[in-house]
């Protein structure tokens, strides 16, 4: 049901972490800067329900919520989470670099 809020493009839609990530963060930097440090920091987000969730998501650029009603989201999430939590892990990657 979401997908159908999606952008029309979305699974052709580039994404910002497609290109750049943890994962190539610092190969990317080191072409143009001498990296020095390099820490990746490992977050995990918990949305305690469908409403937590809802939130959150109406602000991701990716998909064109906007237009969705916060309530009426959460109420389509919970035909999925069925009153449940659900959590989500993100790597942070901090660089510390000079110029070359």
């Amino acid at each position: 049901l979401i997908l159908q809020q999606t952008h029309p493009d979305v699974d052709h839609r580039p994404s910002l972490y497609d290109a750049f990530h943890s994962g190539n963060a610092e190969t990317w930097t080191s072409q143009h800067l001498q990296v020095e440090t390099v820490m990746h920091h490992q977050h995990r987000f918990h949305f305690t329900d469908a409403m937590h969730a809802a939130r959150y998501l109406v602000t991701n650029p990716k998909y064109q919520l906007s237009g969705y009603n916060t309530p009426t989201l959460a109420k389509h999430l919970d035909t999925v989470l069925h009153g449940r939590g659900v959590s989500t892990d993100s790597t942070i990657t901090y660089i510390v670099a000079t110029p070359s």
